[in-house]
């Protein structure tokens, strides 16, 4: 009896999950899965610089995404994260809200992407082979001063595509002023400028990912009164790719070495005592306390500590005042700040450019 009831409640079950992944595809619009569609969304990603990419326009029915970008507004919990790469309130990673209060809209979408249909979608625009129903998508919300710098996001090395998926009012589109923009830059070596997509209401951006050369970013959002949802994540290959374990880390296997941190601890070498002409040189821009060898070898220990050192007053007072206002020439002439959108060229010139 007990096996019988076991293997009805896992049939039921079973029912049950197949009903809900029915259901997710359903938000889908039915047009985006036409051959025509397909085979345009494939030139369009093939033939896009700097990267393959292709933007798919009215790709739910938009009902339901209102419905997603208000369960998601209401009651997402998203907490305020500012590092030297970005700035957002991040919310939770959407392979973790099953059951959480109000986000059932979300949870749909989220299946939605991850639907045995979507993923063959993507796989047949992108020709990227199968891939996995492994969930891999985290949520952002950007409102004025948020942004994101420039990355590739490729690890772990069996991510295939990027999508983003961008949330807001649909009454109160994004314009270019607005900020807000994913911007797709060309490899290193590439010619090409930088390729701008503004936050488009019911669409879902698909990019390549590929180490070094996927580089991409959000522009930072400078209007006052707009907030945009990204939901962003990324499909797996099927199969482990070449030099490459099931979860898609690389293989070290052969390379790791068995051994303890302390095997790699080296003494430091002895810190070079400054000429007299380096003394005399270096005197004309930085204050005299960092030319004395005790204070350099103060500073030395607390980068050993912290892996990081501040040096407050570093330059001589009339130096740093000359080089701040270069600064800020510069930067009024590259129109950086007060309000202003700076253009992806800003800081280059005179002999700098951008590594």
């Amino acid at each position: 009896m007990k096996r019988a009831g076991a293997k009805g409640i896992g049939a039921a079950n079973k029912k049950k999950r197949a009903a809900e992944r029915e259901q997710s595809a359903k938000l889908f619009s039915p047009a985006i899965f036409e051959d025509a569609a397909k085979a345009k969304a494939k030139a369009e990603y093939g033939g896009a610089t700097p990267f393959p990419h292709v933007v798919l326009r009215g790709a739910c029915i938009s009902e339901s995404l209102l419905k997603t970008f208000t369960a998601a507004i209401q009651g997402m919990q998203a907490d305020l994260k500012d590092s030297d790469t970005f700035k957002r309130y991040e919310g939770p990673a959407l392979q973790d809200i099953d059951g959480a209060p109000n986000l059932g809209p979300v949870a749909a979408l989220r299946d939605s992407l991850y639907s045995p249909e979507f993923r063959a979608l993507v796989s047949d625009i992108t020709g990227c082979g199968a891939l996995s129903e492994k969930v891999d998508c985290v949520s952002g919300i950007y409102n004025e001063g948020c942004h994101l710098l420039p990355h590739d996001a490729a690890l772990p090395s069996s991510r295939r595509v990027a999508f983003l998926v961008p949330l807001f009012d649909p009454e109160d589109p994004f314009t270019p002023e607005d900020g807000g923009s994913l911007e797709l830059y060309p490899p290193a070596g590439q010619k090409g400028g930088v390729r701008t997509l503004l936050p488009e209401w019911n669409s879902v951006v698909l990019f390549e990912v590929q180490r070094g050369a996927s580089v991409h970013a959000i522009s930072e959002v400078l209007s006052e009164d707009k907030t945009v949802l990204f939901l962003s994540g990324w499909f797996h290959a099927a199969a482990p790719l070449a030099g490459a374990q099931a979860d898609g880390s690389p293989k070290l296997v052969e390379t790791r070495l068995e051994t303890t941190l302390e095997a790699f601890e080296e003494a430091l070498l002895p810190l070079p005592s400054l000429s007299k002409e380096d003394v005399a040189y270096l005197s004309e821009f930085v204050s005299d306390t960092y030319l004395d060898a005790t204070k350099a070898e103060a500073t030395r220990a607390a980068f050993e500590d912290a892996s990081a050192a501040l040096l407050p007053g570093f330059l001589k007072p009339q130096v740093a005042q000359r080089l701040r206002g270069l600064m800020v020439a510069a930067d009024a002439k590259d129109m950086v700040g007060r309000g202003n959108k700076a253009a992806s060229s800003a800081g280059q010139g005179g002999g700098w450019e951008l590594a």
